[in-house]
């Protein structure tokens, strides 16, 4: 699976990266599951990780660090086994 970071704003990427439950924002009606799940014992892209925001970013050090998310919204925690694979355009010097 693969995620253009660049194209999704912060909330969103978050909603993407580990899901969200019903009543998590406006509009949604639905539980919906996160790439990190859905990735299980996969392979997930992200490209143009340098667009990430510092806030996701260290929700995804959490992820990869802990091997567990916590979908927007919930308390509850997802195991998950993913491996990260990334790219970017951005300079980081």
């Amino acid at each position: 699976m693969s995620v253009n970071c660049g194209v999704l704003r912060k909330g969103l990427l978050e909603s993407e990266f580990f899901g969200h439950v019903k009543g998590a924002f406006t509009g949604v009606v639905k539980d919906k599951m996160g790439l990190f799940e859905a990735t299980n014992r996969g392979i997930l892209f992200l490209d143009e990780i340098g667009e990430m925001s510092p806030v996701t970013q260290v929700r995804l050090l959490r992820a990869l660090q802990e091997r567990e998310v916590i979908p927007v919204g919930s308390t509850e925690v997802r195991q998950v086994d993913v491996r990260i694979m990334a790219a970017t355009n951005s300079d980081f010097n």
